[in-house]
């Protein structure tokens, strides 16, 4: 059974996307932020990550640099509320880019069939 950890700090729409990964028997945990994530991976395996790009913590980025820390071959898939035209978010996602973190982010609000595809996508690579 594949493991999955949310991580982003909307609690609704981190529980909103558990839910439609349940339907699909993935075991899903969540985490609202970089602390959080880091003691959840400390008593569990993760097959994905699904990382919020914009964070009040730390963001998608750094967080997942600091999970990479602990396990080097961890997968995610970002998203983000905004669109990559934004200069702020622009910044972040060539941030991720650069540290070879993602290869495509999904858009909030974001759309099951989409979750779905990324998710297998990943998980199966």
């Amino acid at each position: 059974m594949n493991r999955i950890l949310i991580v982003d700090d909307n609690v609704n729409h981190a529980e909103s996307m558990k839910d439609l990964l349940l339907t699909k028997d993935y075991v899903v945990d969540t985490a609202n932020g970089c602390g959080e994530a880091i003691k959840l991976m400390k008593d569990n395996k993760y097959d994905l990550f699904l990382m919020d790009l914009v964070m009040d913590e730390k963001d998608g980025v750094e967080t997942f640099k600091e999970i990479r820390k602990i396990d080097p071959k961890a997968n995610a898939v970002l998203f983000t509320a905004f669109g990559i035209q934004e200069d702020g978010e622009a910044g972040l996602l060539s941030k991720a880019i650069i540290a070879d973190i993602h290869d495509e982010y999904l858009r909030k609000p974001i759309d099951a069939e989409e979750l779905f595809n990324a998710v297998e996508k990943h998980i199966n690579n």
